[in-house]
């Protein structure tokens, strides 16, 4: 279910600038509960498949930072996304585990 939603929010960002070097931080609110979704989008345009990229336990969308670019590198969007465990990876914090926990 929570695929689906994510999926969704990917087709609507569907438009917007280039990003091919940087990321973009998005949240969404997809879930039942009131936990925000954090994910960092790596875009370059519409017509290219996407990745969902999702970290290992104990980790964060950190994780993916120099990965992703690669990626956009040859052809796919990609979205690192926050799972709801995790801390600290590369200086960038779990979001969604932080609030998931408060």
């Amino acid at each position: 279910m929570y695929l689906r939603y994510l999926l969704a929010l990917i087709l609507a960002i569907g438009v917007g600038s280039p990003c091919f070097y940087a990321q973009q931080k998005i949240t969404m609110s997809a879930t039942r509960d009131p936990v925000i979704v954090t994910a960092d989008l790596y875009f370059i345009n519409d017509s290219l498949p996407y990745m969902i990229l999702c970290h290992q336990a104990g980790f964060s969308r950190g994780e993916y930072r120099e990965t992703a670019l690669r990626l956009c590198k040859l052809g796919y969007n990609c979205i690192a996304v926050d799972l709801r465990a995790g801390n600290e990876v590369k200086g960038v914090k779990n979001e969604t585990a932080t609030l998931a926990k408060s």
